[in-house]
């Protein structure tokens, strides 16, 4: 049950955890972050961002609809809805 409830805090706040770089796992592999498109990337407003950003995933229709919006012109669906972007890190 604990490990339910702790997987699912990951998912949902994995680009924001204070440990580490501030990425998911695959993101520091491939050295990419997400950053909001409005450049306010103040830790309150990203934590809300990317809530909204990783909600989409859990959603099987909507998550399927983001999948088809990328592969059709490369912006998800749950970066739109959050204002935000993956980037390159420097």
């Amino acid at each position: 049950m604990f490990g339910t409830f702790f997987s699912l805090i990951y998912f949902l706040f994995r680009d924001v955890m204070p440990i580490g770089s501030r990425t998911s796992i695959g993101k520091s592999v491939y050295r990419l972050k997400v950053v909001a498109t409005d450049e306010n990337n103040d830790p309150k407003t990203m934590i809300r961002r990317v809530f909204i950003r990783n909600i989409v995933s859990l959603i099987p229709l909507v998550n399927i609809y983001d999948l088809y919006l990328f592969l059709l012109n490369g912006e998800r669906l749950a970066d739109q809805w959050s204002d935000t972007k993956v980037v390159k890190m420097s």
